[in-house]
């Protein structure tokens, strides 16, 4: 049997260290232990520390007095400007270690310019009455606080070491005032006490959230029997909303796709407004170049109104023996559908002419809808200045918004509306009126057939709007 070596003392006590390392109470001993001796480590270093810089004093104060005592000492000599040299040497390294503990010891919360966030926390927020918060929000305190609550859950960010994040409240309030004015975000940054950076960042993520959280919320059609009634109070009957589009500019990138027929770069928001001018569908894809009726073609729309899906639980109904569904209203920039109906073209008579003035006047709630969306949120006036995906969330979230103000009953100011027009540089310039058929040359012309269930649909109604306003004179 082969001999085997004594075991070393080192290695005699490996076993017993490892029977003691497992033993509970000697984990907690040494880590104890351990906490004291880095304990008195931080001690010792904040010592020392200490010691150096108490020699550094010393030493500038010693240079300071023998400058003082010897204030005639001649630099001609070579001893004198040896001791000058040494002075410096010693001078500049006990100021240079006086800086870096300096740099060492500060409370460093912020690496930023100096800035103020007074206006936002001690005059908005404490002083200000519905007055100003509507004269610089575009909507009282209590709609704003409505929006923070709801995007509170997706904004709030925790505090970390280095600095306070923006509370929901601010981060809201920077995102709206951006869509109200057409002011520059650096003017914006500045009012807020942050920088341009971190304001750019609150206004995407709020556009982003208002466009996929709250989106399908607000801009939806929740009554469409009301909304009915409500076009049927203004002479229409059957309609439950009015259709078209406007352009919305912005800044022309390299391709040209997106100058429409007048020249400015733009995209085209189409939508589909009810009696009190809120939008109850909205799409905004295409570049100004494209016209209204490839716009709907390509949009949802067609489809949802055809499979009956857009106001389900709204039954047909017969209108001078022709039985038919809700309609949709709009100009002549658009086909004639059994579910969309335009205006008469041509030479018109006395029936044909009764039901496009009342066509025209439900229309005007959508031409209006436009105008106070661009009042409102004037940044929607001003050439954007950003990729296409953020300019569509800047579009849905500044509708959402005009739903949220124009549902609680948010006052809309006529200054708002001139503040606009003086803005425009161009006066003569309609593609920020909102209406295609305005910047089309001949906005009547029509396009191949119309079809033919279209047609004897609007001819019912235009039979019925006729009887009607006899049947009224005759009253």
């Amino acid at each position: 049997m082969p001999l085997r070596r004594p075991m070393t003392g080192r290695k005699k006590q490996e076993p017993q260290r490892s029977r003691l390392l497992a033993r509970p109470d000697y984990q907690r001993r040494l880590r104890i232990y351990a906490r004291a001796q880095l304990h008195l480590m931080h001690q010792v270093s904040a010592i020392a520390l200490s010691i150096s810089n108490m020699i550094q004093q010393l030493g500038i104060l010693y240079l300071a007095t023998q400058r003082t005592q010897c204030p005639t000492l001649s630099l001609g000599s070579a001893s004198s400007g040896q001791v000058a040299d040494e002075e410096k040497a010693i001078l500049d390294a006990a100021e240079a270690g006086v800086l870096w503990h300096h740099l060492q010891t500060v409370d460093r919360q912020l690496w930023a310019h100096t800035s103020s966030t007074d206006w936002w926390e001690r005059i908005v927020l404490s002083t200000w009455e519905d007055k100003q918060w509507l004269e610089t929000f575009r909507m009282s305190r209590a709609t704003f606080m409505h929006i923070v609550t709801k995007l509170s859950p997706y904004i709030t960010r925790q505090n970390t070491v280095m600095r306070r994040p923006l509370s929901p409240e601010k981060r809201v309030a920077i995102a709206v005032l951006r869509l109200a004015t057409p002011t520059s975000l650096r003017l914006i940054s500045n009012q807020f006490g942050v920088g341009m950076a971190t304001a750019g960042v609150a206004v995407r993520e709020v556009c982003r959230l208002l466009h996929n959280v709250m989106a399908n919320s607000f801009i939806c059609l929740e009554n469409p029997q009301e909304v009915i009634d409500g076009f049927c109070s203004m002479g229409f009957p059957n309609c439950m909303g009015a259709l078209g589009s406007t352009h919305i500019p912005v800044r022309a990138q390299g391709s040209q796709t997106n100058v429409n027929r007048k020249g400015p770069a733009s995209i085209i928001l189409q939508a589909v407004v009810d009696h009190r001018g809120r939008f109850t569908n909205i799409f905004t894809e295409w570049e100004g170049s494209v016209r209204d009726a490839e716009v709907l073609q390509s949009s949802p729309l067609p489809d949802l109104m055809e499979s009956g899906k857009y106001a389900p639980e709204i039954p047909e109904v017969d209108i001078r023996g022709i039985v038919t569904s809700p309609v949709l209203i709009a100009d002549p920039a658009y086909p004639l559908l059994p579910w969309l109906m335009k205006p008469y073209g041509g030479e018109l008579d006395h029936r044909q002419e009764q039901f496009n003035d009342c066509l025209n006047k439900c229309r005007a709630t959508l031409e209006g809808a436009f105008e106070r969306l661009r009042a409102r949120w004037q940044a929607l006036s001003v050439p954007l200045e950003m990729d296409k995906e953020n300019i569509k969330r800047v579009i849905v979230a500044a509708c959402v918004l005009h739903n949220m103000c124009e549902s609680r009953g948010e006052v809309f100011s006529e200054s708002w509306t001139e503040e606009v027009r003086r803005s425009e540089k161009n006066p003569q310039r309609k593609v920020a009126q909102g209406k295609e058929s305005e910047v089309c040359d001949s906005p009547c012309i029509e396009e191949g057939p119309e079809d033919e269930d279209a047609s004897r649909i609007r001819d019912a109604l235009a039979d019925h709007l006729l009887a009607t306003l006899h049947s009224e004179e005759g009253e």
